[in-house]
């Protein structure tokens, strides 16, 4: 089975802790089924031809499979609201919380599976 891929994207709020935010992505580590993150920043600069983004991040998660996903978010959402967390587990449902936090940024999320890559 292909991985299964979901991209976010984010408009902070003005209140926001925007370092706390990128802090957030870059202590997660592969688990439960997560095998990557990527957090990008939206492109915003007017002196390049290039496109501008509409939101302020953007991220990549990279799960082994669709099956993988779905345990994924399963067991991240069952965490989510208790107050004992395993050690091991504490950056992925901190990284969690964030990035799936509406108080914290409006977010879109789309699911896709791999077809192609190129290296």
């Amino acid at each position: 089975m292909p991985p299964y891929v979901s991209i976010r994207f984010y408009k902070l709020r003005a209140d926001a802790d925007v370092q706390a935010f990128e802090q957030a992505f870059r202590a997660v580590r592969p688990t439960l089924g997560i095998e990557r993150v990527l957090l990008l920043r939206g492109f915003q600069a007017d002196e390049f031809d290039l496109a501008p983004s509409g939101y302020d991040y953007g991220s990549i998660h990279v799960y082994a499979s669709l099956e993988e996903a779905v345990k994924t978010v399963q067991i991240a959402g069952g965490l989510l609201e208790q107050d004992e967390i395993p050690d091991a587990l504490r950056p992925f449902v901190e990284f969690w919380r964030t990035a799936h936090a509406g108080p914290i940024a409006e977010g879109v999320v789309n699911g896709f599976t791999l077809v192609s890559e190129s290296p």
